[in-house]
């Protein structure tokens, strides 16, 4: 049985872990994947960062690395990106159901 809507919002409140297949061992495979996605944004942000502070200054150091303020445009860049990255990877999951 797949969960509905309210049936996932309802577990969620509950603290529980939603169930979107039968199967638990594909809901465990999407939450890893979901898991890896959120790992693998943070270090394109954290890449997306070395990149603008070695074309501003030639060099970089871990302090301008932990320092480093995006500005509004690069903030909205990177969510516009995590948003069509999220896209493609939920796109696949629509196509199967």
């Amino acid at each position: 049985m797949v969960m509905n809507e309210q049936e996932v919002l309802d577990a969620a409140f509950r603290g529980e872990r939603p169930h979107f297949y039968d199967d638990p061992a594909i809901d465990q495979l999407f939450a890893m994947m979901i898991e890896l996605h959120v790992q693998l944004s943070v270090t394109r942000d954290r890449l997306d960062t070395v990149e603008r502070i070695l074309e501003q200054k030639g060099s970089v150091s871990q302090a301008d690395i932990e320092a480093y303020q995006a500005t509004e445009q690069v903030s909205a860049a990177r969510a516009a990106r995590r948003h069509e990255d999220l896209a493609n990877l939920f796109r696949v999951v629509q196509k199967n159901k």
